[in-house]
């Protein structure tokens, strides 16, 4: 079975400075600080890979096989209108993707302003 690690939550969080790398969050059972539920090696992972994303300048990767690079109508529970990016890796196989696939989903109003970046990176 395919395992994304979904990050958008954490993304979203971080883009709007709702959270920070550090975290304010209660203390987890093994004592470590979490933020809003989450490990702090997992929000340092999200910032990590964000910046990862925006130094390669995801949007310049292709869309995904078989779509166009313009908006795309979406659907519940993303935005009303969309754009797919995949990198390289999954753009060879998408039926089966590898390990290292990342597909980034921006979601946008009806109005086309980008409202959340949904983020899927196999591991």
């Amino acid at each position: 079975m395919l395992r994304f690690q979904l990050v958008r939550c954490l993304m979203i969080a971080l883009l709007t400075g709702s959270m920070t790398a550090t975290g304010n969050g209660a203390d987890t059972a093994d004592g470590n600080k979490s933020a809003k539920g989450k490990s702090d090696a997992g929000v340092a992972f999200a910032g990590e890979f964000w910046e990862y994303l925006t130094r390669v300048e995801y949007r310049n990767w292709g869309p995904a096989p078989q779509t166009s690079a313009d908006f795309r109508d979406g659907e519940n529970p993303h935005g009303a209108r969309t754009k797919l990016y995949v990198n390289r890796t999954i753009y060879e196989d998408p039926t089966s993707p590898a390990y290292g696939s990342i597909l980034i989903l921006e979601n946008f109003d009806s109005s086309k302003k980008l409202q959340a970046v949904t983020v899927m990176y196999r591991s």
